[in-house]
């Protein structure tokens, strides 16, 4: 078992040292703060520099998991992921700034400034550059987003799925919508209960509930889809959903 602190390298550009057990660390002031947390890894100036008891953290770039003291089980790659994470365990950010502001848990943030705003949310999953970048206020939870900007705005709202560039981009605190297409569902602020499938489907819904969109600009404001699926005059059920099926048939084409 090696001493508390042991200097493997040290200058005035770079300081590398070797803390309790299985700790790697490399950068100025990475790490130098552990006093009994084993197993991290280190990599950038200040990364980990907080860290006291935290184990099996792994935080590579400038200020990754800069604040963690506690938490374990983390993984930062790129400057500035994880930054603000203190005590909560399980989460990742992977590119600069992904999950920056996070000090929920279970989350994976994955893309520059990928749930770069996030704060107390947990269980969210944010793939893509800007993707879920803004969710805070401790109820955004169990929301999945991937592509470009999808779930962007998203501030409270709780278990969205948003899959495509630009997916439920602008939803802030709507809950149970599922979006898959570009710009599906990207107007979308507080509605819930949506089912948008497909290139621009309900693309200018905004607070509109319990509606099922299918196809390409399916309720759409061009509205050219040739399946809608919507809230009816006179609504059948199905569960809790109000379905109106009206079909269009497009010309060209065979039988």
């Amino acid at each position: 078992r090696p001493p508390r602190s042991t200097p493997l390298y040290s200058s005035a550009a770079s300081d590398v040292y070797k803390r309790q057990e299985y700790n790697t660390l490399f950068g100025k002031d990475a790490g130098t703060a552990i006093t009994s947390g084993d197993d991290n890894s280190a990599f950038g100036y200040q990364a980990l520099d907080a860290c006291t008891t935290g184990y099996d953290n792994t935080a590579v770039g400038k200020e990754a998991c800069g604040a963690l003291t506690t938490a374990r089980r983390c993984t930062a790659l790129g400057d500035g992921a994880l930054r603000d994470l203190t005590t909560n365990k399980e989460n990742t950010g992977v590119g600069f700034w992904a999950g920056k502001e996070t000090t929920g848990e279970g989350n994976t943030f994955v893309g520059a400034t990928a749930g770069s705003a996030c704060t107390t949310g947990q269980d969210n999953v944010a793939i893509g550059v800007s993707s879920g970048a803004n969710v805070t206020s401790g109820t955004g939870n169990y929301n999945v987003n991937i592509g470009v900007d999808s779930g962007a705005y998203l501030s409270s709202g709780s278990d969205n799925v948003g899959l495509g560039k630009s997916s439920l981009r602008k939803n802030t605190t709507g809950e149970k919508n599922i979006a898959i297409g570009t710009n599906a569902l990207t107007e979308n602020t507080t509605a819930e209960g949506n089912l948008a499938i497909g290139y621009n489907a309900l693309d200018a819904n905004t607070t509109g509930w319990g509606h099922l969109a299918i196809g390409n600009y399916a309720l759409s404001a061009l509205d050219l889809s040739l399946i809608h699926i919507s809230e009816p005059t006179r609504p059948e059920r199905i569960g809790d959903a109000r379905v109106w099926v009206k079909k269009k048939i497009g010309g060209g084409g065979g039988g």
